[in-house]
């Protein structure tokens, strides 16, 4: 995208505010309300993927409903030549991963807290409706020039989790600095997790770093086993009961948390107070709410033939005579936005007893999210038999995840040769697995020619890796510019071994900037060599505090 393109004919695209993994970040102008906007548009990839593109449009339709003056406001969403965009409220401001690369040893205490209790006073606003953030970190939270907060990316998370079931089954969401134990073991992941990842951006904000360093197995033991360190240690002036607090909000068991409702209460109080923090009355979280009384309507009674045995399994009723399966879909996606998923699976259900491909799909997404695979594999089954290629492509990453090779093949081919992009992308995986790199790059070059950044990247690796440094550059470039942080850094490496020394530190920057550790010990090296000392322990000392074992041992950091 460049400056002065005007999407869905309304908001135009002014300045590029950044970039990242997911996509790019534009300050922009809704000429109709005349005011400015923020707009991030999603990787091109993303928008391509239409399993995708319900669950982002789900998504969005929650994030806007949740009206808080400490949630950044979503306006608006939609699709541009391929690529879906959010519109949200312009904030004037720097986020809080700007503000401690200012401050390394931590903010001021009565800064903390006044922070600390306007996030916790948004966080609960948004779990009152049952909206989880799944990615609390100081980076989705912003601090405005006039000294409020907001917490930023609901529903972008959510998104990128979808992402995460689309393309790489088992693996996890979140910013392992900040990520809950149960996070990690892709346990439910819920309220209580958003209080953990908060407890560790109050340890952040006080000590100028996280919990937790070391490589991403050692920081899964310390999240999963460790005792959360104490902040006093290095930081004496902060309150006891304060410390203590932070503590509890990082408790390895989800159950032993506060509950974000009166989480700002608790906050002030340990901050300034009148007692020991155990002496403050528990608020633990609660077990969900049971489904709501009868209305006027029959209630399901009996679950249905087909439904997966096991823990969970909603009832079921037929669907009245006047209600046709795309209603009773509609009726649950309405739940769904408001946060009664237990309601909202009920009508889902219903719409798929009848054969509605949609509800069959969105039924395995959510049996997906709480981790019944069994139940996921059988709606997922039965979209698939009825043509869905999204399902196709679905039950391929499940099958492949519990090791039944053969079958996934099936269903991605299946996919594939309807044009699913993704599935000719995952086809392309196992088939370079299994050896098979010719057939690997047919089916990555098809995805990668309709704009798979994903697909692009791989193709990248295989031609370098056979020599062929042009043709390599070229994908490399392609997959860069839509936001895919290993092909920046891939595309800086070339760049650099032929010596265009400007152009890889562009694409450096830009995967450091991203989050990529490996990329920011290799800018430093870059800097540092040509004399930017000063800018290359600031990248080495980011790497090392996760551990990242070449950056301990660049120069310039104490050891």
């Amino acid at each position: 995208m460049h400056s002065g393109v005007v999407l869905a004919e309304r908001y135009r695209l002014d300045r590029q505010l950044g970039q990242g993994g997911m996509g790019e970040v534009w300050e922009g102008f809704d000429p109709q309300l005349h005011r400015p906007v923020a707009v991030k548009l999603l990787s091109s990839a993303l928008g391509e993927e239409e399993a995708l593109v319900r669950r982002f449009q789900q998504e969005a339709r929650i994030a806007a409903n949740i009206q808080h003056p400490g949630i950044a406001a979503v306006f608006d969403f939609g699709r541009h030549e391929g690529r879906l965009f959010l519109v949200m409220e312009l904030m004037r401001g720097r986020d809080l991963a700007a503000v401690l690369a200012g401050n390394p040893d931590g903010l001021p205490v009565e800064q903390v807290v006044s922070i600390a209790t306007q996030a916790a006073d948004a966080l609960q606003a948004a779990h009152a409706q049952r909206v989880v953030h799944r990615d609390i970190k100081p980076a989705n939270l912003f601090l405005l020039d006039t000294g409020h907060v907001k917490i930023c990316d609901f529903g972008v998370a959510r998104l990128s989790d979808a992402t995460t079931q689309l393309t790489a089954v088992g693996s996890t969401l979140g910013t392992p600095a900040f990520m809950p134990p149960e996070q990690w073991s892709n346990d439910n992941v819920g309220e209580h997790s958003d209080v953990y990842a908060f407890g560790c951006v109050l340890h952040a904000l006080l000590t100028g770093g996280v919990p937790f360093t070391g490589s991403l197995p050692s920081l899964m033991g310390q999240h999963l086993t460790k005792p959360p360190p104490s902040i006093r240690t290095t930081r004496p002036d902060v309150p006891e009961a304060l410390d203590e607090l932070v503590g509890r909000l990082m408790a390895k068991d989800p159950a032993d948390r506060p509950s974000s409702s009166g989480l700002d209460a608790l906050i002030r109080r340990a901050a300034h107070p009148a007692g020991p923090v155990e002496d403050l009355p528990p608020t633990r979280i609660q077990a969900p709410a049971p489904p709501p009384e009868d209305t006027g309507r029959s209630a399901p009674t009996a679950p249905p033939p087909s439904a997966p045995a096991g823990e969970g399994a909603p009832p079921r009723q037929p669907a009245p005579a006047d209600e046709d399966p795309a209603t009773l879909f509609d009726r649950g996606l309405r739940l769904r936005e408001r946060g009664d998923v237990a309601e909202a699976e009920q009508w889902y259900r219903r719409a798929a007893e009848t054969g509605h491909t949609d509800a069959m799909f969105t039924l395995g997404l959510l049996h997906r999210d709480r981790g019944d695979a069994a139940g996921a594999e059988q709606w997922y089954r039965g979209a698939a038999d009825s043509g869905d290629t999204d399902a196709m492509a679905n039950l391929g990453d499940l099958l492949k995840e519990r090791g039944d090779v053969a079958e996934a093949e099936q269903w991605y081919r299946r996919a594939a040769e309807t044009g699913h992009t993704g599935s000719m992308a995952a086809l392309g995986n196992l088939l370079y697995k299994r050896g098979d790199a010719a057939g690997a790059e047919q089916w990555w070059r098809r995805a990668a020619e309709t704009g798979h950044a994903r697909a692009m990247g791989l193709l990248g690796d295989l031609l370098d890796g056979r020599g062929d440094a042009a043709g390599a550059e070229q994908w490399y470039r392609r997959a860069a510019e839509t936001g895919h942080v290993d092909a920046m850094a891939a595309l800086g490496g070339l760049l650099e071994h032929r010596r265009d020394m400007a152009g890889a530190e562009h694409w450096y920057r830009l995967a450091a900037q991203a989050g990529d550790i490996d990329t920011m010990v290799t800018l430093g090296n870059l800097l540092n060599g040509r004399g930017s000392a000063a800018e290359a322990r600031y990248w080495w000392r980011r790497a090392s505090e996760t551990g990242n074992a070449r950056a301990v041992n660049s120069p310039g950091i104490p050891r």
